[in-house]
């Protein structure tokens, strides 16, 4: 997950995700040592959650759960006296400042790429998709793009890459949390101007291609799905006939194949 982020920020958040739980995994012993650092550190004890690559939603568990007790892991890797080549890559990863800043910028953007957990239902959803892909790629706009930009032309049309379309680093939507964790690390001197740029520029790149990644490959212009709509019975008085004739076509096409 963001490979630009990454290449630029040189933080992998699946990686570390998998390195931290593996490591408390098979040991009572760490798992207890934890458990007084949370104590120590007034957080409630919480195990660390496993992240699987196959299982995406499992990713925004790990972050959330990790940011919970994260000063208490904070202190735990820095009492640590082990020298495993695991360990060593979480006491580097905890003791740089910006970890916390990369995991609460994805803590604030994992939940708005989840956005087809709406579609897991039993019921027919298919009548949501042509709003729903539409308010998802332009929540992803938003966070990097002035509202002129997209708002009053088609999405397919708006030049991400412009500078004039987009925002300033102080106006990034990497959420209020990451952007108050960050200027306060950098006031305490904690985090030096150029890792600030950096970190926003890594940010911005990612919102950027995942923008992009959703134009190419979501369904934004198929012609099926704004006829859909009739299936919603709440907006049946704003649909027509034909609306119906257009949508089962293709249907009927299908099953002509089949037979």
């Amino acid at each position: 997950m963001g490979q630009l982020e990454t290449q630029m920020s040189g933080f992998e958040v699946e990686d570390f995700c998998v390195d931290l739980a593996y490591w408390f995994k098979s040991s009572t012993k760490r798992k207890n040592m934890l458990h007084e650092f949370c104590v120590f550190c007034d957080t409630t004890s919480m195990e660390v959650l496993q992240h699987f690559s196959i299982r995406w939603l499992s990713l925004d568990l790990a972050v959330n759960r990790i940011l919970r007790v994260y000063k208490a892991l904070t202190s735990y890797f820095r009492s640590t006296d082990e020298k495993q080549a695991r360990c060593l890559r979480l006491r580097a990863l905890f003791e740089d400042p910006l970890t916390e800043v990369h995991l609460l910028f994805y803590q604030a953007l994992l939940p708005t790429c989840q956005f087809n957990l709406l579609f897991q239902r039993q019921h027919p959803c298919i009548y949501l998709l042509h709003g729903q892909v539409r308010a998802f790629i332009r929540k992803l706009m938003s966070t990097f793009l002035k509202p002129a930009a997209f708002r009053t032309t088609s999405l397919e049309s708006v030049d991400l890459q412009d500078q004039e379309n987009q925002l300033p680093d102080t106006q990034l939507g990497i959420g209020l949390t990451t952007k108050s964790t960050l200027i306060r690390l950098h006031e305490a001197g904690e985090i030096p101007s150029g890792d600030v740029t950096k970190f926003n520029k890594a940010a911005r790149g990612f919102l950027l291609r995942s923008t992009e990644y959703a134009l190419k490959k979501l369904p934004l212009n198929d012609p099926l799905l704004p006829h859909a709509e009739f299936v919603d019975f709440r907006q049946r008085q704003n649909s027509y006939f034909h609306f119906t004739i257009i949508f089962t076509l293709p249907l009927l096409h299908l099953n002509n194949v089949r037979s």
